[in-house]
């Protein structure tokens, strides 16, 4: 399947830190899961927060992309990377 532009965007986005087009990338409804967040966070400026502090955290040398799935409206991007010597694998 082809990457859909949303994707292209976001690629482009985290590859330039370009942290200021996150939230506009954004539906109004979007929702952000995470084991590291007990409830879902619904809404584009509370998702917009959690994903712009994600690409802060993230960026490092050892961050990647190891795989990708699309829906009609959704997407799940698996990645990888060490933290101080901390393997951590999410999506």
């Amino acid at each position: 399947m082809k990457q859909p532009k949303p994707i292209e965007r976001w690629y482009q986005c985290v590859a330039e830190s370009d942290l200021s087009a996150i939230e506009n990338m954004l539906a109004g409804d979007a929702v952000f899961q995470s084991p590291a967040v007990h409830a879902p966070q619904r809404g584009r400026a509370i998702v917009a927060k959690y994903l712009r502090a994600a690409m802060i955290l993230f960026k490092n040398p050892t961050f990647r992309y190891v795989d990708e799935w699309f829906g009609d409206r959704s997407a799940v991007l698996e990645f990888e990377l060490t933290v101080d010597d901390i393997y951590i694998n999410g999506v």
